[in-house]
């Protein structure tokens, strides 16, 4: 074990966080997939548990165990296949790899002093995530969607991996990965700003929902403190409402009818209520 890192911010993308139904098997988070009744390892939630269990009080049976999980089951070339899919998106692959997921996983491993597995893992992500768009500017992508969807959170989270492997390896890979993303985000926020409140993506450029906007804020905060540039700071401050705008809720609603029609909403209300009541 390294010496105790804190992670950069107190909220991460894990299910409880957001009042999402979950389980244990052998003491390894289950999650379960959104609208469905299926549970399934999920590397997200997984490295997530881990840090929270390393940074709130480090509960160190906890933590050892998603971190035994994680060793066990990252594939010979450092990444992590999913075998599941997400409805929220019309072109989701049946496996995949993705930089939120291992970006988590190289922060959660770093953590636990398994630096070479960290490594691993940061080179399937470059491999399998990064993509530069058409000027140049270099993007770490959530999930394998074409077009690609740029989700901010799952990005930054990204990013985050590729801080901690540089900060404990010194990788010029890593150092490179690092500031392109960060240029990135320098010169495409303005394309998530919707005034006092966030975009989630600029697949669908729905408006974030609360718990999304305020993970937003909260990395960029952390950017700031790790950067020291102050466009991470100036949106922070721009979006850091507890309040979502009148505006910004109907402008969601109306998105969400103009892709899904009012017969799918419902349809997707009631799947998420069964999803959300079923245990």
């Amino acid at each position: 074990m390294i010496g105790k890192i804190n992670y950069h911010i107190d909220t991460l993308p894990f299910s409880k966080a957001k009042g999402h139904p979950f389980k244990y098997e052998n003491g390894v988070i289950l999650s379960k997939i959104p609208y469905t009744q299926e549970y399934h390892h999920h590397v997200t939630s997984i490295a997530s548990f881990a840090i929270q269990n390393y940074s709130a009080g480090f509960n160190s049976k906890a933590f050892d165990i998603q971190i035994r999980w994680l060793l066990k089951n990252m594939n010979g070339d450092g990444a992590y296949v999913h075998n599941f899919t997400f409805p929220f998106y019309n072109n989701f692959p049946k496996r995949w790899i993705g930089g939120l997921a291992q970006g988590l996983a190289i922060s959660a491993l770093t953590r636990a002093g398994e630096i070479k597995a960290a490594e691993k893992a940061f080179n399937a992500m470059k491999n399998n995530c990064v993509w530069k768009d058409n000027l140049d500017y270099l993007w770490i992508e959530e999930y394998p969607l074409k077009p690609p969807a740029r989700i901010l959170n799952g990005f930054i989270y990204a990013l985050f991996g590729v801080y901690d492997i540089r900060e404990k390896t010194n990788s010029q890979e890593a150092r490179d990965v690092l500031i392109e993303g960060i240029t990135t985000l320098e010169h495409n926020l303005n394309q998530y700003d919707l005034g006092k409140w966030s975009k989630y993506d600029l697949y669908d450029e729905l408006p974030a929902t609360k718990f999304y906007n305020t993970v937003h804020v909260k990395q960029l905060y952390a950017l700031y403190k790790l950067t020291k540039k102050p466009i991470f700071k100036q949106y922070a401050d721009k979006w850091n409402t507890d309040k979502c705008p009148l505006n910004i809720k109907i402008m969601r609603v109306r998105k969400i009818i103009k892709k899904n029609g009012i017969a799918g909403c419902w349809k997707k209300r009631k799947q998420r209520n069964g999803w959300l009541k079923s245990k």
